[in-house]
């Protein structure tokens, strides 16, 4: 071994200025070591440490950086690491060792390099690192760089691939010892060379690592231009040194059927079958050995791939299969991951950076800024997070602007159609063709029918507009689909689908393509009215029927456009009726639809459906004259119901100012149902009562009509107005300093739905009064939620929040300012708040200034609207919580 260690003659030619030399080090088997040896594996450890440091140091070298065993170090001179590397192995080599000997690769690389605070980055960095993981123990390599700067004697080894290194490394090897082929690519692979940079996926390939650290077959699903490929090859590439006997490779898109699988898989593994059964062959192959099998795009040879992945799994080796596929292998034993979109939410995220990157290819000047990113960021959220459509979109920024390239999405086929020189696969919607002609006629039309559905959608909804009108059957369907990737189970809601808005567009190009378009659309549309006509006005705002039809938001909205452009008014009447209480924040939009639709001849009864929409959306953004004004037309309704709805209204509007008429109406919606009323009129009776009481500051009254409302509630039924009069009756409690009853109210809302859908946002209010009560002002940040989405909000919360702000400065001990607070409100926006503003007002002795202040300026709708939203921006800035 003596002779292997021998430098001579090194003569270090001239090197550009800041020129450093690394030499990477790592034991060799140290995981198996440590496992059969802790004890003996640390006193070695420690030779081992003593001895390179020693070695390195004496010659000038800096080791700037340890991991576990594992030494980068830094020198100025070339000649002085290559004699350290000699120097440390020959002491290794000579090393009394009290545990294991330690077998020690080196690497060497050359050239300039990031330093700060002691340490180094950059690609000479990381290429030194790669060049000694392509080693064994005992051998030291180095880069024709290294080898060149010195002429020193060394054995050639010829040009390799090494991960993450885009261009093939001629390595050297310092002396003449005899070692295992390097491991890098070209020796114990055939991964083709990736053309671009992997961005955005270092999580998915440890993931799918470690699964097959776990799972002999693993199956990436994936639709087209997900990136399947381009993950697996990362996976080989990251796996090349962890399995013995290499990664291979193949290539399925050239199999022509399941019967050409085990010809494919046997030329990439460079075997001769003595027999036809190829699968038997290569199950033989694989038993000895430890390898990494890639199966790429096996789609349209499904089953072939599912026969050679049973045969290989029935055999108790130790090699294992990464197949990628739209549609799962489905075989015992097999593991599915499903290659996620890359996330599109803020300039750093995957598939920003992967446009810029390639933009940048194409463009050498593009960078993001604050004028390119947002239409950027739009690009990748239209596109769905899909690597190649965002490549394909990066690629026309030599002639269009990030701008042009999103207004232009709405031909997205037509816009990132590729280029003269690209494959046709690599076409986006050459990608989907693959997929959609894999189908049969029953798939290819249930898939083409999906391309009318905005948003998410259930099989019922699907079952609706087939031609089968049997879930079951529709469920089979859908089913295949979403094996087939071509449809995604929904994140958010369970049991819904969804089709990613690139496949979507597909899919109603295929509609055209078959005149299906009209068709399709006449029967979402009226599948959507009938599924959510309520009969009863009591029903609309029914929580719990609010949560089922959300998810079917935008839906509703699309089946909306279509009545109006058909001009199917009573129909669209009915729907917006229904639809009135779901978004809030659209209500401004919603009402223009009200108002023309108002315009038309309707039938009575959908006039005053359409009333009470146009009510309700104008108290929602506090239209109160408006709101007035509507509920009086639906108390001269013929409909009792719709009559009755009427009463109410006028009674929350009256409830402040004149309780005892607000009562009186009340008593008049009673009277209408006679004797024998039904749940929902004596919740809805109940629920104004107490309404009326908090407006009125009578907290008993409230306490009482609350409680009843509780005795009432059976938790299948929850109209908006039970809903405050829940939180209401949690507030004489909190007054006297016990939260218990509020906070099992916030619970029960909060069980129901979505807090950012709660048209009031009770629960983010009774959440910041609770905070304030049990911890004083530490609890302000539930108050500083509150009040920022307040400002941003559409619906007036500014009140709401003023009370809540008012509530924090008297916990304070700042009188003052919670009195200024609380007179800045005028009223709360909601029975809650009212009763809420109200006791703060009295318990700051100001109760008889803040309701003669409501009484004279009510009217006013500058006093009423835009004085609280100048206040509440005032006291956000003041502290701190808001910009100028």
């Amino acid at each position: 071994m003596a002779g292997v260690w021998k430098v001579d003659g090194v003569a270090e030619v001239g090197l550009p200025s800041g020129t450093v030399t690394f030499l990477f080090t790592d034991v060799e088997g140290s995981t198996s070591l440590w496992a059969t040896d802790a004890e003996g594996m640390s006193a070695s450890l420690l030779v081992h440490d003593r001895t390179l440091t020693d070695e390195f140091e004496q010659r000038g070298g800096y080791v700037f950086a340890t991991a576990g065993d594992s030494f980068c170090v830094a020198f100025q001179r070339v000649s002085d690491a290559l004699t350290a590397a000699a120097a440390a192995q020959r002491s290794l080599a000579a090393a009394d060792w009290p545990g294991p000997e330690l077998r020690v690769r080196m690497g060497l690389h050359l050239g300039e390099a990031d330093e700060r605070d002691g340490d180094y980055f950059g690609s000479t960095v990381n290429l030194a690192a790669r060049v000694e993981a392509a080693g064994h123990g005992g051998q030291v390599l180095m880069t024709d760089a290294v080898r060149s700067a010195t002429g020193i004697a060394a054995t050639d080894l010829g040009e390799h691939r090494l991960r993450d290194v885009s261009d093939p490394v001629r390595i050297w090897q310092l002396g003449d010892g005899i070692f295992p082929a390097l491991r890098t690519a070209n020796a114990r692979s055939n991964l083709p060379v990736a053309a671009t940079r992997l961005l955005g996926r270092d999580v998915e390939v440890r993931t799918v690592r470690v699964l097959l650290s776990e799972h002999r077959l693993v199956t990436l699903l994936a639709t087209g231009g997900a990136g399947k490929t381009r993950l697996a090859l990362a996976v080989g590439e990251a796996e090349l040194e962890h399995r013995r006997d290499g990664v291979c490779f193949v290539d399925l898109t050239t199999a022509e059927d399941d019967s050409g699988v085990g010809p494919a898989v046997a030329a990439a593994l460079d075997l001769e079958p003595d027999s036809s059964d190829y699968h038997r062959e290569i199950t033989r192959y694989l038993a000895d050995r430890r390898m990494l099998l890639i199966l790429d795009n096996c789609e349209h040879v499904i089953d072939g791939c599912a026969d050679l992945a049973a045969t290989v799994l029935t055999d108790r080796g130790h090699s294992v299969l990464l197949a990628t596929s739209r549609e799962w292998l489905d075989v015992e034993g097999e593991r599915v991951f499903r290659v996620p979109a890359l996330a599109c939410d803020s300039a750093e995220s995957a598939a920003v950076r992967l446009f810029a990157d390639r933009a940048a290819a194409i463009s050498p000047d593009f960078e993001l800024d604050d004028d390119n990113l947002p239409p950027v960021m739009e690009i990748c959220q239209r596109l769905d997070g899909l690597p190649l459509a965002i490549e394909l979109a990066a690629s026309r920024v030599a002639t269009m602007s990030p701008s042009m390239i999103a207004a232009g999405l709405d031909d997205r086929f037509g816009l990132l159609s590729s280029g003269r020189r690209r494959r046709r696969r690599q076409a986006l919607e050459a990608t989907i063709d693959w997929s959609y002609d894999l189908l049969d006629d029953d798939e290819r039309r249930i898939f083409r029918s999906l391309g009318v559905f905005a948003g998410s959608f259930d099989l019922r909804a699907v079952a609706a507009i087939s031609d089968y009108n049997d879930e079951h059957s529709t469920h089979d369907l859908v089913e295949s689909l979403v094996g087939r990737s071509l449809v995604t189970p929904s994140d958010e809601v369970p049991d819904r689908f969804r089709l990613l808005e690139t496949i979507r567009a597909y899919a109603e190009d295929r509609l055209d393509a078959e005149d299906e378009r009209q068709l399709f659309i006449e029967r979402h549309a009226s599948h959507f009215v009938e599924r959510a006509y309520v009969e009863d006005p009591l029903d609309v705002d029914d929580r719990f029927r609010q949560a089922r039809l959300r998810p079917d938001q935008a839906n509703l909205l699309l089946a909306a456009d279509v009545l109006e452009r058909q001009k199917r008014w009573n129909e669209l009447a009915g729907l917006l009726h229904s639809m009135a209480p779901l978004d809030v924040t659209a209500a401004p939009l919603q009402l223009e639809r009200v108002e023309r639709c108002l315009a038309y001849p309707l039938s009575a009864a959908s006039t005053d459906r359409l009333r009470w929409a146009a009510a309700y959306l104008h108290l929602s953004i506090g239209q109160i004259a408006e709101f007035i004004r509507r509920a009086r037309e639906l108390e001269r309704s013929g409909d009792p119901r719709l009559r009755g709805m009427g009463h109410l209204m006028i009674a929350l509007a009256a409830g402040q100012t004149a309780p005892d008429y607000a009562l009186d109406r009340i008593e008049r919606f009673e009277a209408l149902w006679g004797d024998e009323p039904t749940p929902a009129q004596r919740i809805a009776a109940a629920s104004y009562r107490c309404m009326t009481a908090a407006q009125s500051n009578d907290l008993s009254g409230a306490q009482e009509a609350g409680d009843e409302v509780r005795r009432l509630y059976r938790g299948n039924y929850l109209p908006e107005e039970a809903e405050i009069a829940l939180a209401i009756s949690g507030v004489p409690g909190w007054v006297e300093g016990d939260t218990r009853q509020l906070a099992e109210v916030i619970e029960l809302l909060a069980a129901i739905e979505p807090r950012r859908h709660r048209t009031f946002a009770l629960v983010d209010f009774a959440s910041a009064l609770v905070a304030l009560a049990e911890e004083g002002p530490t609890g302000s940040e539930a108050v500083r939620r509150y009040a920022l989405d307040a400002v941003s909000r559409v619906n007036m919360l500014d009140t709401d929040a003023l009370v809540l702000l008012a509530e924090l400065a008297r916990s304070e001990g700042d009188v003052d300012r919670a009195i200024d607070l609380i007179r800045s409100t005028g009223a709360g926006r909601t029975p809650m708040s009212i009763l809420v503003g109200q006791q703060t007002a009295q318990r700051l002795g100001v109760i008889d200034e803040f309701q003669a202040d409501f009484l004279e300026h009510m009217k006013d709708a500058a006093w009423a609207t835009e004085r609280p939203k100048r206040a509440l921006r005032a006291e956000l800035q003041r502290r701190g919580w808001l910009a100028d």
